[in-house]
């Protein structure tokens, strides 16, 4: 179901590295309730590419805390607007 995203995702942290691994964790985190596969590319990273696993981990991680967090905010300030009309 989601393999052209997958693909996209893969040619992004590919071809980007490290940066294309926090893009890809963001995007990956960005939607709630629709599972991303994601992680997938990641674990290709680490195991087929020249990167430190620390970085790329700490990379990932960042990415994934910008995401959720973005979704966190997207919801409790629309819900402020939504209670207030």
């Amino acid at each position: 179901m989601f393999e052209w995203l997958t693909d996209v995702m893969m040619k992004i942290a590919l071809n980007y590295g490290y940066i294309g691994a926090l893009v890809v964790s963001i995007l990956g985190n960005f939607l709630p309730f629709i599972p991303i596969p994601y992680l997938i590319a990641i674990y290709y990273m680490a195991s087929y590419m020249p990167v430190d696993p620390i970085i790329l981990g700490i990379a990932a991680g960042i990415g994934g805390a910008i995401g959720k967090s973005v979704i966190y905010l997207l919801g409790f300030e629309g819900g402020k607007i939504i209670i207030t009309e």
